[in-house]
């Protein structure tokens, strides 16, 4: 089984990008790894560093986390997933 990395594939570019430009898309072979991510902005704002993704291997565990930090500290806490080989 294939996959396409997520942002990738004929659908994700704009239709006036020259054809040349794309770039091919990427294929896993396989069952790719999925990871869940929290990313505190506050708590890297206040320390002067950039965004340190925390990766969680399920999206409850990530949004469990996430819920608890911002009511405990009450931080910006974003969500995202990524997908890898």
């Amino acid at each position: 089984m294939k996959y396409l990395a997520m942002g990738e594939g004929p659908d994700a570019y704009l239709p006036e990008e020259p054809e040349h430009h794309k770039p091919a898309p990427t294929v896993f072979y396989g069952r790719p790894k999925v990871y869940f991510l929290a990313i505190c902005l506050t708590c890297a704002a206040s320390a002067g560093t950039r965004p340190t993704p925390m990766p969680f291997g399920t999206q409850d565990a990530r949004d469990v986390w996430a819920a608890g930090h911002r009511a405990g500290a009450g931080h910006h806490v974003d969500e995202a997933v990524e997908v890898r080989p």
